[in-house]
């Protein structure tokens, strides 16, 4: 192609590009064809999508962000050895980046221009503008400079994507300069040359073109492109002679402005979608459309998990177990510098689905900001998507990004999603709720997108790959640690800053009244026989009595992560003996649920529910004269305490038995900033080792100091759960998850973060 090219500059060839030099595989594009650069308008280069507002009746496929405008370069081919020259104005906007297809390997493969490896990135942020131009994007740069110019260079190479990018082709994607290498031809991998899923699809071919993105994220006006043109592209031969190939990509315009209506979806609940699920953080399209479709038809057992690494690694040659960059987070046609995670929330009719938590902070650019901040994020949403194979995929029904968001003066929110119909009154801006239209289906994928740039735009409880890799975040990986996203609570990794999600009656939501707040949103609770996301786990229980005195049948066991075991009374003389459990939660709280999930044959007939701040005083706030020994779910409760006493007054035999005493609080006092009084910049000192990590449950520990006094263990989040001498080997307490390792001295403190499976 190159000669070819050289030909049609000296005048010996047609500017029409023969079949035969267009590799197989294309779908999307084709009658590729010369161009010269100044003659090359913006839509002889791109195919947009622009942001704009959600309308019900026009939806758009393909897990849009409707605040981001993008665009996908239609005829993206040259040859190897040109240089590929984006010429522009930074939009004004909030987030800017431009992406290219890595580097030809002979390990990676990009199949049908989406499943493969990360894209080669440059961020606003590290694009030197011309000389006498401004970066608005640089913290303290004007972000209104009228002089905002810049020229960005990928060179395209065969050969290993991170070697060729000096190493820095790696999260945070971050590196200076305006030159960057990629490719823009991709091998498709197996797929492409015998079809997807084991030939049930046909192959196009073994080659495709590659990709070239703009995003443009929350432009400042109603303007898509954030009050510039789009950019300018051409390419350039190593002789230093210019030129752009153009192309017929229809299909792909097509394919990026087809709309269709929303659909009205009343599908049967799904059993295996639980609220206590969290979210899932994305590691590939395909890994993705995997994961969810093992956790919708409850395929969760761990050969079902490894047949979903071993389909994806064929597809798209990416693992957690693979060389770089086959084991980045980021992956084709995505954003490098987003953090995604998803998790599925159905609504029924007459319900609303509230969410809870912590907005980072972020530069609120479209509010007239005229300097640009550092901040937590860069930018932050949550979409709601139409997942239905057959319909139309990942149609977005609805988006709310940060500056949309109401937050009271500790930055939580609540999140008030329903049908137009079923808007409880009290869903108000002077409640400071943020309603969104949940759309006329039922069942939706709810996606977060959190922007994070490195040191500048980052915070501790980010969920990027550094903080959550493969190995624990994954749902398909053998270590994955459900206790950092995958819990609808506020005690993993992300703590508050992960949204809790409330499913609630409409009528139920109106009982809150007015001038309530996120304190005040009851938690929904599974009426399983199951461990749920109780905030009293592993806290301390006491009881009047234990049948034997034996540890069989200790009051811990109604309070652990095993649901077979159970606290029991001591045989009782009578039924009407009266016996106790009562839980210390540790400080005194608002409590919005309670379940007791009891022994059948040994439940109470009769009990009560008693609260109290001191442990002397103590209120009645629950009776039950008619219980039949199922799961009892007390909910609704608004009450405030330390102590909660499960008071038992008659039996259905001779003795009272509970496998779970399960307590809920609403609370938004979550951990950000120290565990153990130790701040971000004191955490994981290199003078202390800690082994094996992770743990079965006994750890090692190795240091370089003469004397450690004593070792804290904090669960995530941040609550003592032992205090003890230092020893140099000790076991972590028995329930799992991810725990913080506080050794000090007279003189230092550090920290040690370690997960237990």
């Amino acid at each position: 192609m190159e000669e070819y090219i050289e030909g049609w500059l000296d005048g010996n060839n047609p500017p029409q590009i023969p079949d035969s030099l267009i590799p197989e595989g294309i779908t999307d594009a084709h009658s590729f064809k010369l161009i010269h650069p100044d003659s090359a308008d913006a839509g002889d280069i791109w195919a947009y999508r622009y942001s704009k507002p959600i309308n019900l009746d026009s939806i758009y496929p393909s897990l849009p962000d409707p605040n981001v405008t993008y665009l996908l370069m239609g005829p993206a081919l040259a040859p190897f050895g040109s240089k590929v020259h984006i010429e522009g104005e930074f939009p004004h906007c909030r987030f800017f980046s431009i992406q290219m297809s890595p580097p030809l390997s002979g390990k990676e493969y990009n199949y049908d221009r989406a499943f493969g490896p990360a894209e080669v990135s440059i961020a606003d942020v590290d694009i030197d503008p011309l000389p006498g131009h401004v970066n608005p994007f640089r913290i303290g740069s004007n972000r209104n400079a009228a002089q905002r110019s810049y020229n960005v260079t990928f060179n395209l190479k065969i050969g290993d994507p991170v070697a060729l990018s000096n190493g820095n082709f790696a999260p945070p994607y971050r590196y200076p300069g305006n030159e960057r290498n990629g490719a823009l031809l991709q091998y498709q991998g197996p797929w492409g040359v015998n079809g997807g899923f084991g030939g049930i699809t046909p192959g196009d071919g073994e080659w495709n073109i590659g990709n070239l993105w703009v995003r443009i994220y929350a432009p400042d006006s109603t303007d898509p492109l954030g009050g510039v043109s789009s950019p300018r592209v051409y390419y350039e031969l190593p002789d230093g002679r210019k030129y752009f190939i153009t192309a017929n990509f229809d299909p792909l315009i097509e394919q990026a402005n087809t709309t269709v209506p929303a659909q009205e979806s009343y599908t049967s609940t799904n059993e295996n979608i639980d609220i206590d699920n969290g979210w899932l953080k994305s590691y590939g399209v395909l890994m993705n459309i995997l994961c969810g479709v093992a956790q919708s038809n409850g395929w969760m057992h761990p050969d079902t998990m490894a047949k979903i690494r071993e389909v994806d690694l064929g597809a798209t040659g990416r693992s957690q177990f693979a060389d770089p960059p086959r084991d980045y987070e980021a992956h084709a046609t995505v954003n490098n510098y987003t953090s995604y995670l998803g998790r599925l929330v159905r609504v029924d009719t007459g319900y609303v689905a509230v969410l809870t938590g912590k907005l980072p902070t972020f530069p609120d650019t479209r509010a007239g900001l005229n300097t640009m901040q550092n901040a937590q994020c860069r930018y932050f949403s949550i979409c709601g998507y139409d997942n239905d194979p057959f319909y139309a995929p990942g149609s977005a029904v609805n988006a709310v990004m940060d500056d949309q968001i109401l937050l009271d003066e500790h930055r939580n929110y609540m999140i008030c999603y329903s049908r137009p119909e079923d808007v409880p009154d009290n869903a108000t801006n002077s409640n400071n709720v943020t309603w969104v239209n949940w759309g006329p289906t039922m069942d939706l994928g709810l996606i977060i997108r959190m922007v994070t740039l490195g040191s500048q735009w980052n915070f501790a409880y980010s969920p990027t790959s550094p903080n959550l890799p493969w190995s624990t975040g994954n749902l398909a990986s053998p270590t994955f640690d459900s206790t950092l996203v995958y819990q609808n609570w506020h005690k993993g990794f992300m703590n508050c800053y992960l949204p809790r999600v409330h499913l609630m009656k409409k009528e139920d939501f109106e009982d809150l009244g007015n001038n309530f707040d996120v304190d005040d949103i009851p938690i929904t609770v599974h009426n399983k026989s199951e461990i749920g996301l109780s905030d009293a786990l592993n806290l301390p229980i006491s009881s009047s009595s234990v049948k034997d005195n034996s540890a069989q049948y200790d009051p811990n066991n109604a309070n652990d992560i095993d649901f077979d075991s159970y606290w029991s009374s001591q045989t009782l003389t009578t039924p009407e003996q009266t016996e106790w459990l009562t839980l210390d939660m540790g400080s005194v709280q608002k409590i919005s649920a309670i379940k007791i999930s009891w022994v059948f044959s040994a439940h109470a007939s009769e009990y009560e529910i008693l609260i109290s701040s001191d442990s002397s005083i103590w209120n009645n706030c629950y009776q039950n004269i008619n219980g039949n020994g199922g799961n009892d779910i007390i909910d609704g409760l608004q009450i405030t305490g330390r102590y909660i006493k499960l008071k038992m007054n008659r039996c259905v035999l001779y003795n009272y038995g509970v496998h779970n005493f399960e307590v809920y609080s609403p609370s938004s006092d979550c951990l950000n900033g120290a565990i153990g009084g130790i701040s971000d910049k004191q955490k994981e000192g290199n003078h202390l080792q800690i082994y094996p990590n992770p743990t079965t449950g006994i750890v090692n520990v190795s240091s370089d100091e003469i004397q450690w006094k004593e070792i804290f263990i904090y669960q995530a989040d941040g609550t003592l759960v032992k205090h003890m001498k230092y020893k140099d080997s000790f076991e972590i307490p028995k329930y799992q998850g991810v725990f913080y390792i506080v050794f000090k001295n007279n003189k230092k403190t550090t920290l040690k973060k370690v997960l237990k499976l």
